[in-house]
């Protein structure tokens, strides 16, 4: 799939920018402040329908107008698509060839993007939520249903919790939450789990590009119910029975505390190196690499599932890469197929692009040229 136009429109600190892409490498080059980070929540939203920031679509409208619009070119399977996104206040709307859609979500059937921005290392060195929302993401957008999952699962935990805090002392509605809350936990940790199986071999072919020894680097859950088996050809079912006994074992002590203390909301894909926390014992390029191979694994597995390889939006990825880690990304991205957009303060080595186009932008106080 190819980006070939984007138009911007009173968005963050761009008032109007109309762009055509290259398919290879388009390079957004400019100062701190100057909008190339914006260009690329742009593209962001109009491929997920959410900002890698985290904030509401409120908020992302330039300063002292009333909305932002966002339109997308595409070209994904050989036809032309057209991908609309705006936002008037706390409303939004999400438009599809002209037709309205009733999920943001859809659009990543015809533009996939995978992020990667400078606040990534709290992937690594964040709380357990940074890693399961990671995990999350990445299935929701292979697995369709598995929202609905994680959605129920909330559901059901909130209503335990309500218990919990008010001090009931019925068993059969606990028995009741308890049994449900144990199918959804089985099921979400075999779909993480799986997940995990096929990122981690996705994962070696870029860490040793990456000249990180693929042995050495995990992804690997630790979970917050003991007697669980993670092992290959484990059943849903002996998961489900594990969480069930481990609610009820737990009950007593969860209505002191006032909140459940067991199950996938308290589980945490740990990142390891040689079997030791990559957050606190991997220096920060060790960090970044993984990262960055982590990324590639992910879009190598949208790439296989859509048929199609995603975009890849990099903003400032040589930072805490030494000469040497930013060759090797290059050359690793130089090789793949990817429509690229990398965002950067200064000239980068364009080892490896001679066989690919290359498209630079400069970026300075919202406005976008081509150089």
């Amino acid at each position: 799939m190819v980006l070939e136009r984007l138009r911007v429109q009173d968005f963050r600190n761009i008032a109007l920018a109309a762009l055509e892409w290259g398919g290879g490498l388009n390079l957004l080059v400019g100062g701190n402040g100057q909008g190339k980070t914006n260009l690329l929540e742009a593209i962001g939203l109009l491929a997920s329908g959410r900002s890698f920031r985290r904030v509401p679509a409120a908020v992302l409208r330039r300063h002292g107008q009333a909305g932002f619009y966002l339109r997308g070119e595409v070209v994904c399977g050989g036809l032309q698509h057209r991908l609309e996104f705006s936002g008037a206040g706390a409303q939004q709307s999400v438009r599809l060839n002209g037709k309205g859609v009733a999920s943001a979500s859809a659009m990543g059937q015809v533009l996939a993007a995978v992020v990667l921005t400078p606040d990534a290392p709290a992937l690594i060195r964040g709380a357990p939520e940074e890693r399961r929302d990671y995990l999350d993401w990445i299935l929701f957008c292979h697995e369709r249903g598995y929202a609905g999952v994680v959605r129920d699962y909330h559901g059901a935990l909130k209503a335990r919790n309500h218990l919990l805090r008010t001090q009931c002392q019925d068993g059969r509605q606990f028995e009741a939450w308890e049994a449900r809350l144990a199918v959804l936990g089985g099921e979400i940790t075999w779909k993480r789990q799986q997940m995990l199986v096929r990122v981690s071999e996705r994962l070696a072919v870029f860490l040793d590009a990456l000249a990180l020894d693929p042995v050495g680097y995990l992804w690997q859950m630790r979970l917050s119910v003991a007697g669980v088996g993670l092992e290959p050809g484990v059943a849903v079912e002996s998961m489900v029975a594990a969480y069930r006994a481990a609610l009820v074992r737990s009950r007593s002590g969860d209505q002191r505390s006032g909140s459940t203390s067991v199950g996938p909301h308290r589980d945490d894909p740990v990142f390891l190196q040689g079997g030791r926390l990559l957050a606190r014992f991997g220096s920060r390029g060790q960090q970044k690499r993984f990262l960055l191979a982590l990324k590639l694994a992910e879009a190598d597995l949208l790439r296989q599932r859509l048929g199609e390889a995603p975009l890849l939006l990099l903003d400032d990825p040589m930072t805490e890469l030494d000469r040497e880690g930013g060759e090797r990304l290059m050359q690793v991205l130089a090789a793949g197929v990817n429509q690229i957009f990398l965002a950067t303060c200064a000239a980068v080595e364009l080892a490896g692009f001679s066989s690919r186009p290359v498209r630079c932008f400069a970026v300075e106080g919202g406005e976008v040229r081509a150089v």
